[in-house]
């Protein structure tokens, strides 16, 4: 119920801001044509008809949750596909440029590099924080054996 006003209140406020807008083109159209030779006049005349008719026309219901989750799982997949092959040019960019670093930085992903730099540093500090392990001695230095 609460999608359906919403779509209520987005064609509403629509119909209103296109009337608002058609209105105060009206009153300004014999500046806009002195101003702009292209500007064609008969374009407000459309924008008032047209809200009008948004006005009157019921609003949409709003879509089924499977054809939400449908155009969802669609987004997603098309996404996932646009990521792997950005990262298969990106991949090839790196071989093809990996002797002009100049060139490289421009054709990789900044995020990337970000992210590599910080894993980087974050290892570093792991490493640094790690206490010393002496080394084993061997059976010759052993006390016991000595």
């Amino acid at each position: 119920m609460a999608s359906l006003r919403l779509g209520v209140e987005l064609s509403s406020s629509l119909h209103q801001a296109l009337s608002d807008y058609a209105t105060l083109a009206e009153s300004l159209k014999e500046r806009l044509v002195e101003v702009d030779e292209d500007f064609d006049a008969a374009l407000i005349t459309e924008a008032k008809e047209l809200a009008r008719a948004l006005a009157a026309a019921p609003a949409a219901p709003p879509p089924a949750d499977s054809e939400v989750k449908d155009a969802t799982r669609l987004r997603n997949g098309l996404l996932r596909l646009l990521q792997d092959k950005m990262a298969l040019v990106r991949k090839a960019a790196a071989r093809v440029f990996q002797r002009t670093p100049e060139v490289l930085r421009e054709v990789t992903s900044s995020y990337e590099r970000r992210r590599r730099a910080a894993a980087r540093r974050a290892k570093a500090a792991r490493d640094a924080a790690k206490p010393e392990i002496a080394p084993a001695k061997g059976p010759a230095e052993s006390p016991l054996l000595g």
